[in-house]
Formats: C-alpha cells, structure tokens, sequence
C-alpha cells in the first residue's frame, strides 16, 4: 500500500452514539477520513449483532465524497480503523454491500 494514501484520521474527533441515541439500537463512532488535512469521508465503527448490523448494514460503514474517489481513502481508513476497533472491544467487523455498488465491492476486494 502506498504510505502516502493512508488517510490522516483524526480518533480525537469521533461522534459517539450509545445504543440509546444511536440510529442503529447499538454503540456506534464515527470519524472523518482527512488526506493533506482535508476531510475527504468518513468512516462508522457499529458494536452489536442485531439483524439489522449483522445482516443489512455491517459493523463498518465508509464514504468518501465524490471529488475524492478512486485513490484508496476508503480501504486505507477501514484498516486503520481495524485496530481502533479492537480497543474498543469490538469483536467483529463485518462489512456488507449491494451486488451493483461496484465501488464498495472494489474496496473490499483489494482489503
């Protein structure tokens, strides 16, 4: 991987949801994914194992504005996310996608 593409995440500047105030019924993070000091996406880290986690949304979700796609920001910030994800104790990382989101599913395929 090219060290020059890996995002400049920022963990000091996560949104935090408990279940009680999360979207999704569970703990959730969200980050910006910021290159050369310009936020470029974001990236949200979901702990649980409902159906919904499991099944239709994943515990990582990631997008990356329009103007910023097709250099690697996506797959970079999911592993670095992986290890925040374990100090958080989140045991497990599914990511989900639809068969006609081809970008997603390049994503996936270089990780």
């Amino acid at each position: 991987m090219d060290v020059s593409k890996v995002p400049d995440r920022r963990p000091e500047l996560p949104a935090t949801s408990s279940p009680a105030t999360s979207p999704w019924g569970v703990r959730a993070w969200r980050w910006h994914i910021v290159a050369g000091g310009v936020r470029v996406g974001s990236i949200s880290l979901r702990d649980g194992q409902s159906h919904v986690i499991t099944h239709l949304l994943g515990h990582v979700g990631f997008a990356v504005d329009a103007a910023h796609r097709g250099r690697g920001y996506a797959g970079a910030a999911v592993l670095a996310l992986l290890p925040e994800a374990a100090r958080l104790g989140v045991d497990a990382a599914w990511i989900t996608t639809t068969p006609d989101n081809a970008a997603c599913l390049r994503t996936l395929e270089r990780l």
